[in-house]
């Protein structure tokens, strides 16, 4: 889920017209980048005054700040490095093993820890969210971080000729922002294909919380009942006589 990046999160907002002068990056590092986070390569305009808003206009009274020295300083800007590239592990890393090596222990240890740092990414970017506004297109998944929407004329859902393409901007939701891809929950990793006349005995789940049940980690108590360990699927001759 990809948004523009804002040099200025009190700017006026973007236009249909000047749509390609933002670059557009992943919607989680815009929302970081806000929050305070300086990511090389992409500058931030971050103001250490109050400002205010009279007539719609922003009105900085104190665009010059003094430092130790005595000397006027412009407002920070942060983010103006080169971007480089850095691999960010966690403690207890698994890059230095090959993949081809990995037993069942290292494998669910893995899956663990990356459903872990699924459910830690997702509750830490909604207390983000509760602090620094995102906002979704009421009509298709376009996602928007920032103070106000965009105006652009690029929503392509159903009869957008009718409000000439613009965004219907609403308040979004975790799931707005990391969207759920539901997968359907294999009970025999090694079994046959899933039929499609059994699918109603098949239970669902998140992909990566699947990934990592197959991998060996525990499954959490919110997803059990979706993915209906508790159902016994019927073979295809058996079908018939299910009640």
């Amino acid at each position: 889920m990809e948004v523009f990046h804002l040099y200025d999160r009190l700017e006026k907002p973007i236009v249909h017209e000047e749509r390609f002068k933002f670059p557009r990056i992943p919607a989680i590092v815009e929302l970081c980048i806000q929050a305070g986070v300086n990511v090389a390569g992409y500058p931030t305009k971050r103001r250490q005054r109050p400002v205010k808003l009279i007539n719609n206009k922003l009105i900085e009274y104190d665009d010059l700040d003094e430092d130790d020295s005595g000397h006027a300083c412009k407002l920070r800007i942060s983010g103006t490095d080169e971007f480089e590239e850095r691999n960010l592990l966690m403690d207890n890393s698994f890059e230095d093993i090959e993949a081809s090596s990995y037993d069942k222990e290292i494998l669910a240890a893995l899956a663990e820890k990356t459903m872990q740092a699924w459910f830690l990414l997702r509750s830490r970017v909604e207390k983000l969210m509760s602090r620094y506004m995102v906002y979704v297109c009421g009509y298709c998944p376009q996602v928007h971080v920032g103070p106000k929407g965009t105006k652009t004329s690029d929503c392509r859902a159903y009869k957008h000729y009718l409000r000439s393409g613009h965004h219907g901007w609403q308040e979004a939701s975790i799931d707005d922002l990391i969207p759920l891809k539901y997968v359907w929950h294999l009970q025999d990793y090694n079994g046959p294909p899933l039929s499609n006349e059994l699918k109603v005995f098949y239970g669902a789940a998140p992909a990566i919380v699947e990934l990592c049940a197959q991998a060996g980690a525990p499954i959490p108590e919110e997803y059990k009942a979706m993915m209906r360990l508790d159902v016994v699927v019927p073979t295809l001759s058996e079908f018939h006589m299910v009640v």
